[in-house]
């Protein structure tokens, strides 16, 4: 018995030790292009126009970042996400590259606040995951825009964006260089459709 209380605190000395699990702590990204990226031009609209808030697909509406490694079935890295929802970054980075265009009077962005608002862009996250069954793998996005004219209550364009760039590695490191060359790409192109939906 002697013997055994003895032991029991040299076993838990030696347990203490050892100090805790050493786990791999999550990594959170960020959506942002690169401001070498979209259109310009020298015309001016002296409307205002307004970026709501996105949406997306109910199953990519969280801070997840998903994968596919078979057709029909996303899922979710374990230690890799967001640092916003996808939404949430997509709107600041449109907003942030409409004034930058510098075409309308001013670019306000989330809910409307009342004032004399010509136009409204809507935008809806339809996908965003990086694609395993490709070798390398791909990063898809896909962004539905409409641009409404408010003062003649009609939709003035609505269009689909699809994008599958290649990532350097099979990483979600990778995947997320990707996502903002895909992103980059989109604001583009959706300058470009801004831009001819509300030429005079």
């Amino acid at each position: 018995m002697r013997k055994l209380l003895i032991l029991a605190p040299l076993v838990l000395l030696s347990a203490c030790s050892l100090g805790p699990i050493a786990t791999t702590p999550t990594q959170a990204y960020t959506l942002h292009a690169s401001n070498s990226f979209g259109q310009t031009t020298m015309a001016k609209n002296p409307g205002v126009i307004l970026v709501s808030n996105s949406t997306s697909a109910p199953n990519i509406n969280s801070t997840n970042m998903y994968y596919q490694t078979q057709p029909y079935q996303l899922q979710s890295f374990a230690k890799n996400t967001w640092l916003n929802t996808p939404n949430e970054m997509l709107t600041a980075n449109i907003a942030e590259n409409l004034n930058a265009l510098g075409y309308f009077k001013a670019v306000l962005n989330g809910v409307n606040p009342g004032v004399n608002v010509a136009y409204t862009l809507n935008t809806r996250v339809i996908s965003l995951y990086q694609d395993f069954t490709q070798n390398p793998s791909q990063l898809i996005l896909s962004v539905e825009v409409t641009i409404i004219s408010n003062q003649q209550h009609k939709v003035l364009g609505s269009e689909i964006f699809n994008y599958k760039v290649p990532c350097t590695e099979n990483t979600p490191y990778a995947g997320v260089v990707a996502a903002n060359k895909a992103l980059s790409q989109f604001l583009n192109d959706m300058d470009r459709f801004v831009l001819e939906a509300t030429k005079a």
